[in-house]
């Protein structure tokens, strides 16, 4: 857990905020605590931050330090356990470019290093670039967690989709729009056809069977890959960033059952009630609460600004008027 102290669900913070880069960090942590929040999370690096073309891989020499002017920087060891590192999302270590996989790798390599030496206990890595071939993505968090360090990684998995991704308005919010979770029981349990067959070969019918499952559920796949590939360390998790349209509950069953640290909540995915007030629809409610008594966190994602940020505590309480959704808050 980011925060360090919590040693039972009574203690748990469970709100955080992702801001945007400041050299002032500790200032803006300052704010964003008076405002309700237990966190935040913050970029590691300048947006605009790029290795040194003499440093991207091209050449055997060291890579350049970075200056105090790119990075996140904090001097006191208070603010590790309410801040969040977040790696840069321009990243693609599998990308076809050589280049641009040069640069990614290096700036993931010298961002997880940092974050670890300012001894940050998690940091937010972006969703994979290319799902389902995440490959060196997957490798270097798989060197970092076993460098021995004790800061987790958190990888981001996009759930659902967005309204104008699916070409739909977002669904009414009413009060039979609660989910119903299946029991596990009744789920059905995807495994790769890869660790099925072993290291033999394989029918086309087990490679079609397995491409079937991603189809259906690409954001458990994606997940899963990067699971098998980093062999299931106890610091690696996910953080699940909420789309406008949520999958089916099956889908979303699944992920009771996974290390999931976070939920991101993008403000976008809020509507405004009568009162004027943002909440979220009914069932973003109801996977929160299943989320919640599994001890998981959730951040809010500005989209279009941070202005109006702080409302969304009172977006979430009155959000959570129903009996079963009461005792879990974003404050």
């Amino acid at each position: 857990m980011p925060l360090g102290k919590r040693t039972d669900l009574g203690d748990a913070k469970f709100s955080g905020v992702q801001v945007s880069f400041t050299r002032d960090i500790v200032k803006k942590a300052e704010s964003e605590l008076l405002c309700g929040f237990d966190f935040i999370v913050a970029p590691l690096t300048r947006p605009d931050y790029r290795p040194p073309a003499k440093c991207d891989g091209s050449e055997t020499q060291a890579p350049a330090s970075f200056s105090r002017n790119d990075v996140l920087y904090i001097n006191s060891s208070q603010w590790a356990n309410h801040i969040v590192g977040a790696v840069s999302t321009w990243v693609d270590p599998d990308s076809p470019s050589p280049k641009l996989r040069r640069s990614s790798t290096l700036q993931i390599q010298q961002e997880l290093g940092w974050a670890a030496h300012l001894g940050l206990q998690a940091v937010l890595m972006p969703p994979p670039p290319h799902p389902g071939a995440s490959f060196s993505y997957s490798q270097l968090i798989a060197q970092h967690l076993h460098n021995l360090t004790n800061m987790a990684v958190w990888v981001t998995i996009p759930l659902g989709s967005k309204a104008t991704e699916a070409n739909l308005d977002p669904p009414p919010c009413r009060d039979s729009d609660s989910l119903t979770f299946p029991s596990l029981s009744t789920v059905p349990l995807l495994v790769p056809a890869a660790i099925i067959r072993g290291s033999g070969s394989g029918s086309s019918e087990e490679d079609s069977g397995s491409n079937d499952l991603a189809a259906a559920d690409p954001a458990w796949s994606a997940w899963n890959q990067i699971r098998f590939q980093t062999d299931h360390h106890a610091l690696l998790g996910v953080a699940l960033e909420l789309g406008s349209i949520l999958p089916p509950a099956t889908q979303l069953a699944k992920w009771r059952a996974e290390p999931v640290k976070a939920v991101l909540i993008p403000t976008c995915v809020f509507a405004t009630n009568k009162r004027g007030f943002p909440v979220l629809p009914k069932a973003h409610q109801e996977f929160l609460v299943e989320m919640f008594r599994l001890g998981v966190q959730v951040i809010v994602v500005p989209r279009g600004g941070e202005d109006g940020v702080e409302d969304l505590g009172m977006g979430v309480k009155e959000s959570s008027s129903s009996s079963s959704f009461s005792s879990f808050s974003f404050s």
